[in-house]
């Protein structure tokens, strides 16, 4: 009789180490339990026709497999319309008419003039998104025009003048979610690094030894300071840059901060308002705060800093 993946006494420990290697990778526990969860299922399915040979095949499956599972869920279509509307709130909010400021432990996006106002309840908001015809085609919303063909900053603008009020950021998420359509991206299982893994691998290493150099210095500056450049980027640099430690962002911005609850799974780039409240400085100090800190490092580290 073969290896039966199932009846495997070490499954409970396999289990765990693949929630750990998703944590590792950004995700929060609870998700990470949930993905790690989905994956064994479709594993157990697959190995009642495809059985592994051995431990060692069945674990190697299992970690490509989480991997694509995890690549899926930074893909859903909600987390993809989230990175939107929170670019939209930052770089993509050139008319500066939106603002986002906390109450607690919540976000609130709102017009620039309403900061400090109440959001709408959220039982208000799940009310008006049970009919969002109002909204689409209104002469107060988007009059026709096709949701996804408008800015995602303009349809919650829009969205915001109609209620007349300011939300809670994932209620402006929920609304958007009713009438913005984001194509699904499905990952296919592996047995295997993708093709050109090997390539990217040596392309890494390549790159490392200068990664490591700008590492070491953003670790030695002040954890304000660390924060300005670190939440601002992009997802995919701050992993490239922290390619073998937990939680990227975190690890390098706010070893000796204790994060907020939103702050525990990233999703980066964070708009600079977000992380100018979170060091409780105003948005101008922040702007002076990173200029000085790229200044900094661009001193201190020359050619380096310009390359990496």
């Amino acid at each position: 009789m073969g290896y039966d993946f199932k009846e495997d006494q070490r499954l409970p420990d396999i289990r765990h180490d693949l929630v750990k290697k998703a944590i590792w990778q950004g995700v929060s526990r609870d998700d990470a339990e949930d993905l790690v969860s989905d994956v064994l299922v479709k594993l157990l399915n697959r190995f009642s026709t495809q059985p592994p040979t051995n431990q060692e095949e069945a674990i190697r499956i299992s970690v490509v497999a989480l991997r694509n599972e995890i690549i899926t869920h930074r893909q859903s279509p909600q987390r993809v319309l989230a990175k939107r509307l929170t670019w939209a709130l930052s770089k993509g909010n050139q008319r500066e008419t939106l603002a986002l400021w906390k109450r607690e432990r919540a976000t609130i996006v709102g017009l620039r003039e309403w900061q400090g106002r109440e959001p709408l309840a959220t039982s208000q908001v799940q009310e008006i998104g049970r009919n969002p015809d109002r909204f689409l085609f209104g002469t107060e919303g988007l009059a026709g025009a096709n949701p996804n063909l408008v800015p995602t900053g303009d349809v919650a603008e829009r969205w915001l003048r109609s209620i007349g009020s300011p939300l809670l950021y994932h209620d402006l998420l929920a609304l958007l979610d009713k009438i913005i359509t984001v194509p699904r991206r499905e990952c296919q299982y592996e047995d295997g690094p993708e093709p050109g893994q090997e390539d990217l691998g040596q392309l890494r290493a390549l790159q490392r030894p200068i990664l490591r150099i700008l590492l070491e210095a953003l670790l030695e500056m002040p954890m304000s300071n660390r924060s300005t450049l670190v939440f601002c980027r992009d997802e995919e640099e701050i992993e490239a840059l922290t390619e073998h430690l937990p939680p990227p962002g975190l690890v390098i911005a706010m070893p000796d901060w204790e994060p907020q609850d939103q702050l525990k799974e990233l999703d980066l780039p964070w708009p600079d308002p977000e992380v100018a409240a979170a060091l409780a400085i105003d948005i101008g100090a922040f702007h002076v705060k990173r200029t000085r800190t790229k200044a900094s490092l661009q001193k201190k580290l020359g050619d380096i800093f310009r390359e990496a």
